[in-house]
């Protein structure tokens, strides 16, 4: 790039930061209405709106232009009606009313706020993110001398044998572009290498012909769909930078409030509750990576040969040409779910073995629920990253399956993984939905003040509860269900005792996790002790003591050998509930102060 070549004089100093214009709109109604004499009520919304660009100092210097987007749409309804008893004279200080001034005042509030981010000339097209142009790889046959065996009549061929394919030409088509900055760069590579009649480096026997004739010629300087310009010395983003995702994010809140106040006799009494519950919920997507994992998804079943199957070829008198064939070896065990699905939308049959060119189909062709779940998440590698909706960015419904036993899925003793009938499925055929984050919090209070001679009090007790309402780890050091220290197996490796220190609910650590022979320390909570019992500061020393291995003593060591995770290590979040008591007095100590 040109960029690497600029000096001081090829800038200028600007006033402003480019291309972060915000636009936005704000609408407010309120009605009030006393539908009676002492009852009152409220009702009203608002609405808000704003798109804005994204401020990006990675692209500042050379690719403002290609800022995210970000939307923002929030609305929000309440109501509040409040209710007084009693007239004016009946709550006066001469009337003889036991209970004068009371209220009730019950509130609700509803607010929705949906957040989008993405590329705006993109928006959630997927795979229109990175899209370069159209890509041809053109193959040819290889074969080498050799003998093929016919394994159904016995018959073998001698001559040239079929060995494999190999690349010829790749060719580029930057028309079709959805990303013509990026199209831009590999045309004038595609340039230079004719122009300077460069040669292959991987596909011998062509010479210095100026033609690229494999992807790898590109070199990281023509770039492929899905990859993006080299920075210009890891300070900026390089001219045509794009912005490579796609998120939203939705958040919901309602809340009741309830309240009432009376003045009783010489005291004046008030109580409260408020409930608040949130959902909140997130979608997000590395779009330009999907290209290169398309790649790797597609046609890996069928890179070898059906070798049980040769096709001798025979002119058209019969005569054996001392040429032999082979189709594509079709290997269901390796065929991905986003390859199945496209072959299917492209042939309409699953098996075909057709080799299909990624980069030379339109963008349009691929839609992101071709691909598993599992897929996408790509064993903690995640394409996507998601709650409240599912992999494919679908707000889930009342009726989705949000359990974590469900996200992990069942297993059998044998930690295969198994359907509600038993019958044994693969990871593809997890949907894997996480539900949204839904806390709830409540808060209660009540409040009495009041005055015994020139002394003012004012005592009350406020009890606020928040109950993240999702599962957490049992113990968070632990993945997986240990033994403790009171089980069998633990008091075996123990020699038939712990030290006196060692409490029966310590979890137990060991020099092995599937074939422990002797206990390294234990565990109480957050504080590690020895073997001896003795308490350490530091852990590591039990990796130590076991030669470099430690791992903890647990039901079902095979499932965590093999990286096999469920529920049984989770339990339900414990509410957190703080009570905080309120006693407060006063008293004058002049005409004008009080303490």
């Amino acid at each position: 790039s040109t960029s690497d070549f600029l000096t001081e004089d090829d800038f200028e100093n600007v006033s402003e930061k480019q291309n972060v214009g915000h636009r936005r709109f704000n609408f407010a109604a309120k009605l009030d209405i006393k539908p009676a004499k002492n009852t009152f009520l409220s009702i009203g919304g608002t609405a808000y709106n704003s798109n804005y660009k994204n401020y990006s100092y990675w692209r500042s210097m050379f690719s403002s232009d290609n800022n995210s987007t970000s939307t923002q749409s929030t609305w929000r309804a309440f109501g509040k009606l409040t209710q007084k008893f009693g007239d004016e004279e009946s709550n006066s200080d001469k009337s003889s009313n036991l209970i004068k001034n009371a209220f009730i005042t019950a509130q609700f509030d509803y607010t929705s706020n949906l957040y989008r981010t993405y590329d705006d000339n993109h928006k959630y097209d997927i795979f229109d993110y990175g899209h370069v142009g159209t890509f041809t790889t053109h193959k040819r046959p290889v074969y080498q001398n050799g003998v093929a065996i016919d394994s159904v009549t016995g018959i073998p061929y001698t001559g040239r044998i079929l060995v494999g394919w190999q690349d010829t030409l790749y060719e580029f088509d930057g028309s079709t572009t959805h990303n013509p900055d990026a199209a831009q760069y590999t045309q004038s590579y595609y340039d230079i290498f004719s122009e300077y009649g460069m040669a292959s480096q991987y596909i011998p026997g062509y010479g210095a012909d100026g033609v690229i004739r494999t992807q790898f010629d590109l070199q990281g300087q023509g770039l492929r769909n899905g990859e993006t310009p080299a920075s210009v010395y890891s300070l900026f983003g390089n001219w045509g930078t794009q912005y490579t995702g796609a998120n939203k994010q939705k958040n919901i809140q309602n809340t009741v409030k309830f309240a009432a106040s009376a003045d009783v006799g010489d005291h004046e009494i008030s109580l409260g509750f408020e409930r608040e519950e949130r959902y909140d919920s997130y979608w997000g997507v590395g779009t330009n990576g999907l290209w290169g994992l398309m790649r790797q998804l597609a046609n890996k079943h069928i890179l070898e040969r059906d070798l049980n199957n040769p096709i001798p070829i025979f002119d058209e008198n019969g005569i054996y040409q001392d040429t032999v064939n082979f189709n594509r070896l079709y290997v269901a065990s390796e065929q991905s779910v986003f390859d199945q699905n496209l072959r299917y939308q492209l042939y309409e049959d699953v098996t075909n073995v057709s080799f299909i060119d990624i980069d030379n189909l339109d963008p349009d062709t691929y839609d992101l629920e071709m691909f598993s779940v599992s897929e996408l998440l790509n064993g903690g590698n995640n394409y996507v990253y998601y709650f409240g909706y599912d992999a494919y960015g679908n707000p889930l419904d009342n009726s989705a399956n949000t359990s974590l036993s469900s996200y992990f899925g069942l297993r059998d003793a044998n930690g295969n993984l198994v359907n509600s009938l038993g019958e044994q499925i693969t990871e593809n055929d997890l949907n894997r939905n996480i539900g949204a984050f839904n806390p709830v919090y409540t808060a209660g209070y009540i409040q009495d003040k009041f005055a015994i001679n020139d002394l003012l009090f004012n005592i009350g007790l406020r009890i606020d509860n928040y109950d993240a309402n999702q599962l957490v780890l049992n113990d968070k050091y632990l993945l997986y269900t240990p033994k403790l220290a009171a089980t069998d197996d633990a008091l075996d490796l123990a020699g038939g005792s712990h030290p006196s220190s060692i409490g029966d609910d310590y979890v137990v650590y060991t020099d092995n996790l599937t074939s422990p022979t002797k206990i390294v320390g234990y565990r109480d909570g957050d504080n590690w002790y020895n073997s001896q019992g003795v308490q350490i500061s530091d852990p590591t020393l039990l990796a130590e003591a076991a030669e470099g291995q430690i791992s903890p003593l647990l039901v079902n060591p095979d499932f965590a050998d093999k990286g096999i995770k469920t529920d049984d290590a989770f339990t339900d979040y414990t509410p957190e509930v703080t009570l905080m008591p309120r006693i407060a007095f006063s008293f004058p100590i002049s005409d004008e102060a009080q303490f």
